[in-house]
């Protein structure tokens, strides 16, 4: 894969998914503005209570169907028609799950009506994202970004028709129309790609018992993601029971998700190229993702240092008076950002090498963090406690990851940190300080393009490190780095 088509996925799938993001954000913004933070802290509460059971819909099928079939093609139509059935099942075992565990809750008959709704839509969701896979392990992310921001933009509106018709039940059911919409065009683009015929030397025989020995730890790691970011709200509501700081809490974690989502673009775009040149040219990964941990942490560092400066000025400009807390988890959760971008990362390397044990484990241990200083916190401190326990967990996981991965050769990358690095990062945050009176709006877009501006003039970053990326993408076959050695 050339960097020019890299760069055009990164680019169109970027466009697509901030046009489907700031649509959904808008649904959160008229979330808050009509339920408040008490009305939003109750939807969040259910959101994460059946979240908790959402990967018994997968199972992790969905990645094993992606490193598959992108390394073997051919694979594609069986591994659709063998997953359908799955799928079907594991559907129905989640409603049941997860609605039947529902009545042993404390919910209220609201609650409870949006339970009903939610498990709909989140099934329905499933299915959207069933498809998403199936077109990113053909590589056609063009269609898939296309079917996605489509997707969301259908459930933004009719999220919104719901919500302006002050029921939250009815902004459920329109969005599960919207899902099943979805679903029906997206068959419609996989019945169309042809059918790639293996070669001799690629004679398979499918055996679920060799596809649920690699989902199931991938499905094991996902629960534990979930867990590991849902636990906190459920814990928040079982030990607090203050749906105004939940709602303020999950507010400040929406936009947390919305700004690690170009990090998720960045990787989902370069995960197919990883994986061919983990099976074809693997002396090129190390510069390959040295450049991309340090675009990463180039971002993720200004992101969380603005975000610390401003965030006072900044949540109630978002949120309004309603959310008269939200600034303090802001300070504190936002510098998770930077371990959360190169975690993603490493977690990415480690299922493309097949080390899913690794990364259950990892994934395990920073659970058990972040569940532990939850306890120890949450009841004394509430969703400051929280914000602690996410930012203490990542970077536990951080640490776990960066000294294992060194580890496995193909992967031990040289970062060649740079201390000048941070220089943009200081002089974005002395302008911040200066202009403390300024608008926010005028304060952030300043600080942005005193940062870009001294990236480009203490050269972070130039058209030689471009060219060397294209390089690394378009010239497999130039030798260069570490050998191809075992791992």
């Amino acid at each position: 894969m050339s960097l020019t088509r890299v760069f055009s996925h990164f680019v169109f799938k970027t466009g697509a998914e901030a046009i489907s993001r700031l649509a959904m954000f808008y649904v959160i913004l008229m979330l808050t503005s009509k339920m408040g933070a008490e009305g939003y802290g109750a939807w969040s509460s259910v959101y994460s209570f059946l979240s908790l059971f959402i990967v018994v819909a997968d199972l992790g099928l969905n990645l094993v169907l992606v490193r598959d079939v992108s390394q073997s093609p051919g694979l594609f139509a069986l591994y659709s028609r063998k997953l359908l059935r799955a799928k079907l099942f594991l559907s129905i075992t989640f409603g049941c799950l997860a609605i039947g565990t529902s009545y042993f809750m404390s919910w209220t008959v609201a609650e409870q009506n949006l339970v009903y709704l939610m498990t709909g839509f989140l099934v329905t969701g499933t299915w959207v994202e069933f498809l998403q896979h199936l077109l990113w392990s053909k590589d056609d992310q063009r269609i898939e970004s296309v079917i996605k921001t489509g997707n969301r933009l259908l459930v933004a509106c009719a999220s919104v028709i719901g919500i302006l018709q002050n029921s939250m039940e009815l902004a459920l059911l329109y969005s599960i129309i919207a899902n099943l919409l979805t679903v029906a065009f997206g068959w419609i683009r996989v019945y169309q790609h042809k059918t790639v015929k293996l070669n001799q030397s690629e004679k398979f025989v499918f055996s679920w018992r060799e596809v649920w020995a690699k989902a199931l730890p991938v499905s094991l790691t996902a629960f534990l993601v979930v867990l590991y970011l849902r636990v906190d709200v459920v814990m928040l509501k079982a030990f607090r029971g203050d749906l105004a700081e939940i709602g303020q809490y999950t507010a400040v974690m929406k936009i947390q998700d919305l700004i690690h989502t170009f990090s998720v673009i960045a990787m989902a775009a370069l995960f197919p190229t990883l994986n061919r040149l983990w099976v074809k040219e693997r002396r090129n990964l190390p510069d390959l993702i040295s450049k991309l941990l340090k675009f990463i942490l180039l971002f993720t560092t200004a992101v969380a240092a603005g975000g610390f400066l401003t965030a006072n000025d900044l949540l109630p400009f978002i949120f309004g008076s309603q959310f008269p807390d939200a600034a303090s988890f802001a300070r504190i959760l936002w510098w998770g950002l930077i371990p959360m971008g190169m975690n993603l990362v490493f977690l990415n390397l480690l299922l493309i090498a097949g080390k899913t044990k690794l990364n259950l484990v990892f994934t395990l241990i920073s659970v058990a963090v972040n569940i532990l200083i939850n306890l120890l916190l949450i009841p004394s401190y509430g969703a400051v406690g929280a914000a602690w326990a996410t930012l203490i967990a990542e970077w536990v996981l951080w640490i776990l990851l960066f000294v294992n991965l060194r580890s496995i050769v193909a992967f031990k990358y040289h970062s060649g940190f740079r201390w000048k690095w941070f220089v943009p990062v200081l002089a974005m945050c002395g302008l911040l300080i200066l202009t403390d009176h300024w608008p926010i709006i005028t304060r952030i877009v300043a600080g942005g393009f005193v940062f870009l501006a001294s990236v480009l003039s203490f050269k972070i970053t130039d058209k030689k490190e471009i060219d060397e990326i294209k390089s690394l993408l378009a010239e497999p076959g130039k030798e260069r780095g570490l050998p191809d050695a075992a791992n």
